[in-house]
């Protein structure tokens, strides 16, 4: 009679440090948010794909192509078009080394 293979199941109510030596490789689950997972090492992907990302809200935060491409700011003739900047408005925005100034 074939079983099929389930999954290994570690549970803890104060997460789970994975560690190579003495370095610390990753942690599920933390103090402050118990679905948390922490990489202290490179997180190397091998070709595959990071899905599901949600809509950024914070700065620091991962976005998606599809959302980077429908918020993409339009760079024509050495000019940043940039949305919701009121008319009339002058902002000066550093480029590289040459700073643009906007005008609408």
């Amino acid at each position: 009679m074939y079983l099929p293979q389930q999954p290994v199941t570690l549970e803890t109510e104060h997460g789970f440090l994975v560690k190579t030596g003495n370095d610390d490789v990753c942690q599920l689950g933390t103090a402050d948010d118990t679905s948390e997972i922490v990489f202290h090492k490179v997180l190397r992907m091998n070709s595959n794909a990071i899905t599901n990302l949600p809509i950024p809200t914070l700065p620091h935060e991962a976005a998606s192509k599809l959302y980077v491409d429908g918020n993409a700011r339009k760079v024509l003739n050495g000019h940043i078009y940039l949305p919701y900047v009121h008319k009339g408005v002058v902002t000066t925005l550093r480029q590289g080394l040459s700073l643009v100034r906007i005008l609408n």
